[in-house]
């Protein structure tokens, strides 16, 4: 990837395949911190290249957020805040952008899931009780 994006630069189309593919292999292979790793210099390379309401710049941001989060994975509130913004991010990008419904939909069913795991770590933290 760091050889394709020296020679097309970091912002060609060449280059963001080369680094969505990576973070593709990475997810599938359960190497999560490498994934979150690439996923978070790929996020700001396609929304500058493609738009905040392109499919790709949208679908890169859903699985940021998500491999942030992702099960197993002990996660700060800061970290599930993180996830959350860029959820909302992508979901105003949606809208704005005149996403179709299935887009907005599934974003909003993300931002969902990552609120219910930010109360299940409150819940956790308190013993079970909300304060």
């Amino acid at each position: 990837v760091a050889a394709v994006q020296k020679r097309e630069g970091p912002l060609s189309r060449m280059s963001l395949e080369a680094a969505r593919g990576l973070a593709n292999a990475l997810g599938d292979a359960g190497e999560t911190d490498e994934q979150r790793a690439v996923l978070k210099q790929l996020w700001p390379r396609l929304r500058r290249a493609l738009g905040d309401a392109h499919a790709t710049t949208l679908s890169c941001g859903a699985k940021l957020a998500h491999a942030l989060v992702e099960r197993g994975h002990a996660c700060s509130d800061s970290v599930i805040a993180e996830a959350e913004d860029i959820l909302w991010e992508c979901l105003e990008a949606a809208r704005d952008g005149g996403a179709d419904d299935v887009t907005a939909v599934a974003l909003e069913k993300s931002l969902e899931e990552t609120r219910r795991l930010y109360l299940a770590e409150e819940a956790d933290d308190d013993g079970g009780k909300f304060t």
